[in-house]
């Protein structure tokens, strides 16, 4: 990554606090490290229940990619505030006028702010523990007790907020997949198939199922995406992402897909070069590598070796193949779940700061995950405020709670290539 994306991904985008580090804060009191002893007979040590619970890909690269933005120690500084608005910078710019000498001045027009209101949401995870189980646990038993079940649910709530809301695919409603609800009755944290998406795309779009969309599916926020018409929610479509879709029937990925769709997401909006990078899944990330094959170049007088593996060797070669981690020059994020049609979706994003603020705003980023509180575990059972007398169960319990939302200040920054295979 050269050095202006490098600046623009991993600078300072939460003001007020490390949104990131809320977690590690947050479980300080209640990690407790096993000790681990060589002894592995009738696997009668804690890690083999570790491992037990945890072999799952617990990646999360969605998430690592869009910054977060603190807003937990905020207050509402006037009444006609929204809690969590989002606008894009220009809306209705003003445009030349030709006067004839001593014509008259030309109407003024006023650049629009445009302010939307977004939901906050719960992201809520329970576990318990059988009190058995945890008083085995600390016995050196095969079973995990509530502190490790807890430090492991840790890494299963965040990965669960990407797999199953922020990575949803957006059915039609009434679709033979079944609904997604639409926004306004969606408990679930937006996904980016909905954030990043069009009036077009809702119009004469299809889902992964083949099933049209209805009107109000891509809505998000309080914006009617069909509301185009002049003083809508949507006038002039200034909520649209740049989706590049053919309306469900699939074409082939190929480089002057790829290329052609940059080029109209950042002609078409505010994304500029060297700022945005794209996410899509493993099988798409596969096939644009293969697209980049013939650029690979052997090294010719690189000495022909053998690798170790374990107590094994590799044939003797040399090594010039290689994935790519870049499409000219932006970064690819390849996550484990992405909406896909034939192959994976790819979505770009534009996080660099937007100049939206209104005076004394300060800039936050064009696509954010916005934190309104700060997380919260709560804990029943023995050793815990509460016991079991109030439970009535001998059990241990926890409750994991994220208040967040995803956030698109510009809209137009932001776009997706779908309905495509390889």
């Amino acid at each position: 990554m050269h050095a202006h994306t490098q600046h623009l991904y991993n600078q300072q985008y939460t003001p007020g606090g490390a949104a990131r580090g809320m977690w590690s804060n947050l479980f300080d009191q209640l990690e407790q490290q096993a000790t681990f002893g060589a002894d592995t007979t009738g696997l009668a040590n804690d890690i083999a229940g570790l491992v037990l619970y945890n072999q799952v890909n617990m990646k999360n690269n969605i998430l690592g990619a869009i910054p977060e933005v603190d807003r937990t120690g905020e207050e509402q500084i006037s009444p006609g505030d929204t809690p969590a608005k989002t606008f894009r910078s220009i809306f209705n710019p003003p445009s030349i006028s030709g006067v004839s000498g001593g014509g008259s001045v030309p109407t003024a027009v006023t650049a629009d702010v445009r302010k939307v209101a977004a939901d906050v949401r719960i992201s809520s995870m329970a576990i318990e523990s059988d009190l058995i189980v945890d008083i085995e646990s600390r016995l050196g038993h095969d079973t995990v007790g509530l502190d490790e079940l807890t430090e492991i649910m840790r890494d299963y709530m965040t990965r669960s907020v990407e797999r199953d809301a922020l990575a949803r695919t957006v059915n039609a409603s009434g679709g033979t997949a079944g609904d997604t609800p639409q926004y306004s009755n969606d408990d679930l944290l937006l996904t980016i198939d909905r954030a990043i998406a069009s009036e077009d795309e809702e119009t004469n779009g299809v889902d992964a199922n083949g099933d049209a969309f209805s009107d109000g599916d891509l809505d998000v926020y309080d914006i009617d995406r069909s509301a185009t018409g002049a003083g809508g929610d949507n006038e002039a479509n200034w909520a649209d992402a740049y989706v590049d879709h053919n309306s469900g029937t699939l074409r082939q990925l190929t480089s002057d897909r790829i290329n052609t769709f940059i080029d109209n997401y950042v002609q078409n909006g505010s994304a500029e070069r060297g700022n945005f990078f794209l996410v899509t899944g493993y099988n798409t990330a596969r096939v644009m590598s293969d697209l980049r094959e013939s650029q690979f170049r052997a090294d010719a007088l690189r000495q022909a070796t053998r690798e170790d593996v374990n107590d094994a060797e590799s044939r003797l070669g040399a090594n010039f193949n290689a994935q790519i981690s870049h499409w000219d020059g932006h970064p690819i994020i390849v996550a484990e779940t992405v909406p896909s049609d034939s192959l994976e979706r790819i979505y770009a994003m534009d996080p660099s700061l937007a100049q939206t603020g209104e005076d004394g705003d300060e800039p936050k980023p064009k696509i954010s995950l916005e934190n309104y509180r700060a997380p919260d575990v709560w804990r029943a059972g023995a050793d815990a405020p509460v016991n079991p007398l109030a439970t009535g169960e001998f059990k241990n319990e926890a409750l994991f709670a994220m208040y967040h939302e995803l956030v698109v200040r510009d809209f137009s920054a932001m776009g997706k290539l779908r309905d495509v295979e390889a």
